[in-house]
């Protein structure tokens, strides 16, 4: 079970500290073991949240961390980015490594015409999506790599077919 720590609820982003405290307590007491975040909540304050609160949980009850990061088709060198925003997030998470890290960007056969988007090439291709998040499980600073599965269904099932992700 996963604790969403984004902008539905807010509870990370914008409760006080005892609320924060109280609400994934509740949810650990409750048996969610995983906790999804990503740098885009709040602008960073639900990963900050998430790093003084894990550091109150007793390791052997301490859940699965999970962020992710979308991808700027744009600005090209897709493992440069990918190596700047999980930097970025595990300090702000204070961790050396997160369980699950994914790419939140839909799929789309016409990427350049949907925002967000890329696509199957961009996601499968050498030098793409999927080979720097496999970088990032080779340095240790991942454990496991993802899509969040928006977009073009046909697109999708040829990325998860692809078997290079965990999830979708």
């Amino acid at each position: 079970l996963i604790f969403g720590a984004g902008a539905v609820g807010g509870l990370l982003i914008n409760a006080d500290d005892d609320t924060r405290r109280e609400a994934v307590r509740m949810a650990l007491d409750a048996g969610v073991n995983w906790i999804d975040t990503a740098a885009s909540y709040g602008q960073g304050r639900s990963e900050q949240a998430l790093a003084w609160l894990m550091k109150e949980i007793p390791a052997k009850r301490r859940p699965y961390i999970s962020t992710k990061m979308a991808f700027d088709r744009d600005a090209g060198d897709f493992e440069g980015q990918a190596e700047r925003a999980i930097t970025e997030s595990l300090e702000r998470l204070q961790m050396d490594r997160v369980d699950l890290f994914q790419a939140h960007n839909r799929v789309a056969p016409l990427a350049a015409q949907v925002p967000r988007s890329l696509s199957v090439e961009e996601f499968l291709g050498a030098g793409g999506v999927a080979d720097a998040l496999d970088r990032l499980v080779k340095k240790g600073l991942v454990g496991h790599t993802a899509i969040t599965a928006t977009g073009d269904t046909t697109s999708l099932h040829e990325v998860v077919s692809s078997g290079r992700f965990a999830s979708a």
